[in-house]
């Protein structure tokens, strides 16, 4: 099957390490660094692509967006804003989530004077829907944002870092826009958990072209550390696949 592409992994972005065939799945090639582990697609999609395949995510068979309204959601986003206060300390934070969807965060923290939110997606139809709540969330890309240095307090990038096309980029971008010492924290599938592991190519995290990057634990933590980073934890245990990292801005 043939795509168009942006560009080509020759080297795990990680160590620089040899990547070697892992799998291949829907016409894309995954490989994985023999050194440490990290695993990415090895022809990273083009923006047309890539757009076409987040056009559409979001929609019903009548091309309508329908949000997301179980109460345990509700609730698992009440208690991410309890721990984001807590981890953040005292004062104002200023909280940006990249990758905020419908908004469910943003309204979890609306009505706690300590937070001044906004989130940003790639999606019309979530953007609308939280728009409609009143909450402060855009459609563009983090770069297109534009945000001035050290603008945040706190950054949330819930599977968002996986879906990125230009992965270093982002995460410069990331580092530039949050203050010295703000934190970051990002979930994504991981790589090193037992399901992974025992599923191998039928993993239900492995789907490029929405997911291009595929870390081990110690492969985020890495990462991060390289690019500035302080990791105050980074693991994956739980029954889901999910591994969570809150780093601090050095």
């Amino acid at each position: 099957m043939r795509h168009d592409n942006a560009y080509k992994n020759d080297s795990c972005l990680i160590c620089g390490g040899e990547g070697e065939f892992y799998h291949e799945i829907a016409g894309y090639v995954i490989d994985r660094c023999r050194v440490c582990g990290f695993a990415y697609v090895r022809d990273i999609p083009s923006d047309f692509e890539l757009f076409q395949v987040y056009d559409q995510g979001y929609k019903t068979r009548e091309g309508l967006f329908a949000p997301k309204l179980r109460k345990s959601r509700k609730f698992k986003y009440w208690l991410l804003g309890r721990m984001i206060r807590l981890a953040a300390g005292r004062g104002k934070v200023r909280l940006l989530e990249i990758g905020c969807g419908q908004g469910s965060l943003l309204q979890a923290v609306s009505n706690d004077r300590h937070f001044d939110a906004e989130g940003i997606d790639y999606a019309q139809g979530p953007v609308d829907y939280a728009r409609s709540l009143g909450l402060k969330a855009s459609q563009s890309s983090l770069e297109q944002m534009q945000y001035a240095p050290e603008s945040f307090d706190f950054i949330v990038a819930i599977h968002v870092i996986e879906h990125m096309q230009n992965l270093d980029t982002a995460i410069q971008e990331i580092t530039r826009i949050l203050k010295k010492g703000g934190q970051l924290y990002i979930v994504v599938p991981c790589l090193s958990h037992i399901k992974a592991r025992l599923n191998g190519k039928r993993w239900k995290y492995l789907g490029p072209p929405e997911h291009l990057w595929y870390f081990t634990t110690q492969a985020l933590r890495t990462f991060l550390e390289k690019r500035g980073f302080q990791i105050l934890f980074a693991h994956c245990i739980s029954h889901r696949a999910h591994l969570r990292v809150l780093a601090k801005k050095i």
